[in-house]
């Protein structure tokens, strides 16, 4: 970790920022193509749905 070897110094230590926040935004479900459906999926599992 960064943070703790003193690579990186926090600046604002009283704030924090959200980890592996990702949103998928995407017109529609009903034309969404295959592909980005197995991406999405794949993101998911990944990250954790939440």
């Amino acid at each position: 970790d960064d943070l703790a070897s003193g690579a990186l110094v926090q600046l604002v230590p009283q704030y924090s920022a959200p980890v592996n926040t990702l949103f998928a935004v995407y017109t529609s479900r009903q034309y969404m193509a295959p592909k980005l459906r197995s991406f999405i999926d794949f993101l998911a599992a990944a990250l954790g749905a939440a």
